[in-house]
């Protein structure tokens, strides 16, 4: 037999109302996708030559500007991970839609 922690937690969707579990598994897609799209940009920043990626008004700045878009990645990434888990979360509840 395993041992762990057991607890219980409420959660919170911000502004997101579903009535249905078609809804519901629409905006869980749409979260893996948004997710999807980060990463192919993270992996074109780890891949790409600077001199192709970076825009003409961050010319000479090339790492502030890799270092300023990674950032914004990476808290997006984050932030989509977290929603995505408790849609998850939630769809696991079995919520009665009406």
């Amino acid at each position: 037999m395993g041992w762990g922690t057991d607890f219980t937690a409420d959660l919170y969707l911000n502004r997101q109302i579903y009535n249905s579990m078609g809804q519901l598994d629409d905006a869980i897609l749409e979260a893996e996708e948004t997710i999807n799209k980060i990463k192919q940009r993270l992996f074109m920043f780890a891949s790409a030559n600077p001199k192709d990626i970076i825009s003409s008004e961050w010319d000479g700045e090339s790492i502030n500007y890799i270092h300023y878009e990674f950032n914004l990645l990476l808290d997006e990434l984050l932030s989509e991970t977290r929603e995505l888990q408790l849609l998850m979360l939630y769809r696991e509840t079995e919520p009665n839609f009406k």
